[in-house]
């Protein structure tokens, strides 16, 4: 066992590095596939602007990420029912307990989520403005003609605009990022506190015995993380 998981581990971190190699390289191959195949006019339309910049800025890494979210959580849900399977055999309790004390952790990530996706979607003309930006201000050619006609100076204004106006959102983004995590982690380690005190109550009462609860309790610990 000392030698086979080592190996084990080689083989699946190569295998993840193939996986993501391919991943991305589909992703982008499709992304050029599309801007190749639309008409001309799409790229005057302010809205397929936008849309190709999230593809090309988040779609690869976004498309990996969901792969290795995918692997971790079907890890995560085999270890989990063996968990729970093994709480529920100790006294049928503890399982919906526990269980409980997860989910305020859970809809806190969840709608952590949907906020990224939100603040990200919703600044994606502005992240679009001040990408072009940055090219016109650093690509030689554009450059150069910037500074025939004495444009860069309002041009890196519009720029320094921008980038003030993002990070002040993104402050304002992350305060509420971190209350909803605050408020999701307190409602679960309250639930975990209820489970603890059953556990309690039950070796108490004579229910299950001290080894089984010292058992439980560790479990528990694994579910609620």
């Amino acid at each position: 066992t000392t030698v086979l998981l080592p190996v084990i581990g080689l083989v699946a971190a190569d295998v993840q590095a193939s996986l993501a190699e391919h991943i991305g390289i589909h992703t982008y191959d499709r992304i050029v596939e599309t801007a190749s195949a639309v008409k001309l006019s799409y790229f005057e339309d302010s809205n397929f602007l936008d849309q190709l910049l999230r593809a090309r800025t988040t779609g690869t890494f976004r498309t990996l990420e969901i792969v290795n979210s995918v692997n971790s959580l079907v890890t995560a849900f085999v270890a989990s029912l063996g968990i729970g399977a093994a709480l529920l055999s100790m006294h049928g309790l503890l399982l919906p307990l526990i269980v409980l004390a997860g989910v305020p952790m859970l809809v806190a990530t969840l709608v952590s989520s949907r906020q990224a996706y939100v603040f990200e979607y919703l600044w994606t003309p502005q992240n679009r403005e001040r990408t072009d930006l940055g090219e016109l201000l650093t690509v030689p050619a554009a450059a150069k003609e910037i500074r025939v006609f004495s444009a860069s100076r309002f041009l890196k204004g519009r720029y320094d605009a921008l980038t003030r106006e993002r990070l002040k959102r993104f402050q304002e983004y992350l305060r509420k990022q971190l209350n909803l995590s605050i408020a999701g982690r307190l409602g679960t380690s309250i639930g975990a506190a209820v489970a603890l005190g059953a556990l309690t109550w039950l070796v108490l009462s004579d229910r299950i015995d001290f080894p089984t609860a010292m058992t439980a309790g560790a479990a528990m610990q694994l579910l609620v993380g």
